[in-house]
């Protein structure tokens, strides 16, 4: 029997879409085939698959604890005790779901049907919605409108605009009095009155996960933990209602991926287990007694999930989707997680206090995946590929990568060979080989992340400045996104030193930090002592800057000065300027232009000279007569 493991993509699974029961015996997800399929966790059967809603879902809920739906009254009967205890057993396990087009509706697993649907509330997607302890059901929606249902008759109870933009998440308190909602900044609502008690920034992202924690009864203060799209850390804020605060997270938690799933009990101290995009599963241990701390809070454990390996394969991650704490009431470590393929997934309990810092669990999910084909007749002789489990295939995107050009190998060849290739072939090979050596030869942004890593660990300088050299913007930023949080702090404080002692490294450093800060915003202002360690920069910038008004003032001088200068030396050069060679041109007609001009004047000196004597001879007339 030929038999084939496909190892699944890691699903992007969203904590909307997907979850356990209040006490782990059901697990519900929403398949891609826009179907709601229910599993039992325990024996890992699957129940059904139901066509909740016609509409696409865009989230599901879980009921609380002893939560019921009371229906309408019917006529009186005669009472057992069996009746009561499958009717209490019949509306325990709820699912409410909401879809594109504002439409809501209750879903008995037991009874297999649709008790309830809500459809006269929104009029746009709604993105989240929330089951208090109080029996009532509260939605929100992509229009900013936040609406309280009554889950005994169905129908609206109240309703108001919360946000101007999309509502990501909400969740109510132990009480029911206070709601939660989170859009571009996280605010705290009174239930009663409708009005906006606080508001908390601290992220710069869009808000998507909202988690109330659990507190000791005899504590009247609320903590709750908040996470951000894109975000690689979770930040612990006390529940307040004064306006006039400014507040800031009590604890910030450092994860190596978006956060795709949360969960978290009190016991001792608060155990919260945080699964994360990249399929790691991270638990944290906090005593919350309302001090603040400065550093991000690491993972006291690490777990991950890989397929099994030998000499001719290489283990696979396996991806983890959900995790639930398997009682609330037993004071026991117990975490049941699914894990494995979205389509057939599976479960364990896993005591979370045996775990070391970093531990790897081996799971082999080959039996979930298997496809398995029609038996062969054992007596064919022809089997040239053997069918054992041995030679079972895993195909998945973590071995798969992309396929260099194909070089050929020199090989002898004798002349004879009808397939020897020519040497325009040989020529093309060559250049590909090159091609190839020289792209290899560049740094990419994983090995120069692991430098920066390694370099930053063990405080080596020479290591750190030769990173440093890089100015690639593209290489820059990609190597700054696989820096894990945690050292975003100590490779500042190193940059900010290196420009301090050699600012003419100004022009290449500068472009660190500002990607830096532009990809770790979020990350950055969330911690508290920000200014003493930006401090030192931001007084060398503002330095540097002191004179440049003078220096503008100055420079603008100058140019006016140097303008006028350079125009009046244009004006005395084009004075002086006079022709170095004059040419007339000499024809015929000018000639005798010339000449006649010439015997013009020689008549005029004639006619003057004989008005002359004319004048002389009148002149004789007169003295004769006189006489």
């Amino acid at each position: 029997m030929a038999e084939m493991a496909i190892q699944p993509t890691l699903h992007d699974s969203n904590h909307c879409k997907s979850g356990f029961s209040y006490d782990c015996q059901y697990y519900a997800a929403v398949s891609t085939a826009n179907q709601l399929t229910l599993w039992n966790s325990k024996n890992r059967k699957l129940l059904q698959t139901h066509d909740f809603l016609s509409n696409q879902l865009t989230c599901i809920a879980w009921s609380p604890p002893s939560t019921q739906i009371h229906d309408s009254p019917k006529p009186p009967r005669k009472k057992s005790k069996t009746h009561k205890k499958d009717a209490q057993i019949a509306t325990t396990y709820l699912l409410a779901g909401a879809s594109l087009t504002g439409c809501l509706a209750i879903l008995d697993v037991n009874k297999v049907e649709v008790c309830r649907k809500m459809d006269n509330g929104h009029h746009t997607k709604v993105t989240c919605i929330d089951w208090s302890r109080q029996n009532r059901l509260y939605s929100a929606s992509d229009d900013g409108l936040v609406i309280i249902w009554d889950v005994d008759s169905g129908q609206l109870k109240t309703q108001w605009k919360a946000e101007k933009s999309p509502i990501h998440a909400i969740s109510s308190n132990d009480d029911g009095t206070k709601l939660i909602v989170a859009s571009r900044s996280i605010k705290v609502w009174d239930v009663a009155t409708q009005q906006m008690l606080t508001k908390y920034t601290g992220h710069v992202n869009a808000v998507t996960l909202i988690k109330m924690l659990p507190s000791k009864k005899t504590r009247s203060t609320e903590y709750f933990i908040s996470g951000a799209e894109r975000d690689k850390f979770l930040n612990v804020w006390q529940l307040s209602t004064e306006k006039s605060t400014i507040h800031n997270p009590l604890a910030t938690l450092a994860l190596t991926d978006q956060l795709v799933s949360l969960e978290c009990k009190l016991l001792n101290e608060l155990s919260i287990a945080a699964i994360c995009r990249d399929g790691q599963m991270h638990i944290f241990y906090i005593s919350i007694n309302g001090s603040k701390r400065k550093k991000p809070l690491s993972p006291a454990s690490s777990i991950r999930m890989v397929t099994p390996s030998d000499k001719n394969s290489t283990p696979i991650p396996v991806p983890m989707f959900n995790a639930q704490f398997y009682n609330e009431a037993s004071q026991e470590p117990l975490l049941r997680i699914s894990y494995g393929s979205f389509i057939n997934p599976s479960y364990e309990d896993l005591d979370i206090s045996k775990c070391e810092p970093n531990c790897c669990l081996i799971r082999d999910i080959s039996k979930n995946l298997l496809l398995t084909t029609d038996k062969t007749d054992k007596s064919d002789n022809v089997s040239s590929v053997q069918s054992n489990s041995k030679a079972t295939a895993i195909v998945g995107p973590v071995n798969m990568k992309l396929s260099n050009a194909a070089v050929a190998k020199k090989t002898k060849r004798t002349y004879e060979s009808s397939d020897e290739i020519t040497f325009q072939e040989r020529l093309n090979a060559a250049k590909a080989q090159t091609r190839i050596n020289s792209t290899g030869s560049l740094p990419t942004a994983d090995s120069l992340s692991q430098m920066l890593i390694q370099a930053i660990h063990s405080q080596d300088n020479r290591l750190l400045d030769s990173v440093l050299q890089n100015n690639k913007e593209i290489i820059i930023r990609n190597t700054i996104k696989r820096v894990p949080i945690t050292l975003i702090l100590p490779f500042l404080k190193e940059v900010i030193k290196r420009f301090e002692a050699n600012p003419n490294r100004g022009g290449n450093l500068i472009l660190w930090l500002k990607i830096t800060f532009t990809v770790h915003t979020s990350y950055l202002i969330t911690l508290p002592n920000l200014e003493e360690t930006l401090g030192a920069l931001y007084n060398l910038i503002e330095d540097r800057l002191q004179s440049y008004n003078k220096l503008a003032k100055l420079e603008g001088r100058l140019e006016v000065m140097l303008t006028q200068l350079q125009s009046q030396q244009d004006s005395t050069t084009h004075e002086q300027y006079t022709p170095l060679n004059v040419y007339e041109e000499s024809d015929t007609e000018s000639e005798s232009y010339s000449s006649g001009a010439s015997s013009s004047e020689n008549d005029d000196q004639l006619m003057n000279e004989f008005s002359s004597s004319d004048n002389g001879e009148d002149d004789v007339d007169s003295i004769g007569e006189d006489i």
